[in-house]
């Protein structure tokens, strides 16, 4: 998506958020810091409910479009955890998005083999039931089908850059402005702090807003969500339990660090959570 359009949604996204009653922001000081640090705060709620309720994601069949990549790639980064992905998913063309155009050849190489990497360890820890595919809309974002039809996942990381910003991982929680209906706390090795929540309209309609994980993790806000899909939707078979326990799984944290060590893969969400400028 381009920087102007990503922009543009965010802010008609934040004006209609409600405020998050347990959120301080007299705790972040005052004056330009205190503004900058409510631009990321506002940002990060923002990219979740703009891409689940404003923006639902059109489907297309898989059509190999997009150009092979090896699953080992030379560029693959030494001294890291996170093995390549062994197991190659078919990709599906959604078009109608550039967040790759600022990536060289190598970049685009090791993003798509971590899509594929991040496809394997979501289906070792979900219950996705059905075929997975990963989707060329965005980064990290992924299409399983089945027999009911077909639902989307997404991972999402936006770096904050030293902003510190409190209760933004803390039941009670808020989904795109609205009270979550269930929220459940974890912690991920080390201590860092997570939550899964569901919407209150779970499975009842086009926007249902369900479920996510958010989480703050090597200076990222961190989210794992099911975005609405056009077409004819399929019950996404997780719970907030459920998606906790996979967001706090070691398999699933060597993404995360692999991130942070790697930051640009996404495109474009990389300038997004700034406070640095002006």
């Amino acid at each position: 998506m381009q920087d102007d359009a990503l922009r543009a949604l965010l802010t008609k996204t934040t004006s209609g958020l409600e405020p998050r009653p347990d959120t301080a922001l007299t705790a972040l000081g005052n004056g330009r810091r205190m503004r900058r640090h409510a631009r990321v705060r506002n940002a990060v709620f923002a990219v979740v409910a703009a891409a689940a309720v404003l923006v639902p994601l059109a489907w297309a069949s898989v059509s190999g479009t997009a150009a092979p990549a090896p699953l080992h790639p030379a560029a693959w980064p030494t001294g890291t955890e996170l093995a390549p992905p062994t197991t190659r998913y078919p990709s599906t063309h959604i078009g109608g998005r550039n967040d790759t155009a600022k990536l060289s050849r190598d970049q685009w190489e090791v993003r798509r083999a971590f899509e594929q990497k991040a496809a394997d360890v979501l289906r070792q820890l979900l219950p996705l039931n059905g075929r997975i595919m990963i989707a060329d809309d965005t980064f990290a974002s992924f299409r399983i089908e089945n027999d009911s039809g077909r639902y989307a996942i997404r991972l999402a990381a936006l770096p904050l850059n030293g902003a510190v910003i409190p209760n933004l991982v803390s039941c009670p929680a808020y989904l795109a402005g609205r009270p979550a209906q269930f929220c459940v706390q974890g912690d991920l090795p080390g201590g860092a702090k997570a939550l899964a929540m569901s919407g209150v309209e779970a499975n009842s309609s086009p926007d249902w807003l369900g479920p996510q994980a958010t989480m703050l993790y090597q200076d990222m806000y961190v989210t794992v969500y099911f975005p609405p899909t056009e077409g004819t939707a399929a019950p996404v078979p997780v719970t907030p339990n459920v998606l906790l326990t996979a967001v706090t799984d070691p398999r699933f944290v060597q993404l995360l660090d692999f991130l942070a060590a790697n930051p640009g893969l996404d495109g474009y969400t990389h300038d997004v959570g700034r406070v640095d400028r002006p």
